[in-house]
């Protein structure tokens, strides 16, 4: 896991991983995801956009 991600807000593991997908018109982007329950944080433009989408769902999961 990046020292920046906060564990999983389903399942608190804490091994996500960032994910990139290549896009031909735009570059493509990137998403972070929890490796154990497979839960997906938003669309990011690069790590860090995905990053800090990621530790505000972290945030707002009750």
């Amino acid at each position: 896991m990046s020292d920046d991600l906060k564990p999983c807000p389903f399942c608190e593991d804490d091994q996500a991983e960032y994910r990139k997908r290549s896009m031909p018109l735009h570059g493509g982007d990137t998403r972070v995801v929890c490796m154990l329950c497979l839960a997906e944080g938003p669309l990011g433009m690069d790590e860090e956009d995905a990053a800090d989408g990621w530790n505000d769902r972290r945030k707002r999961t009750p």
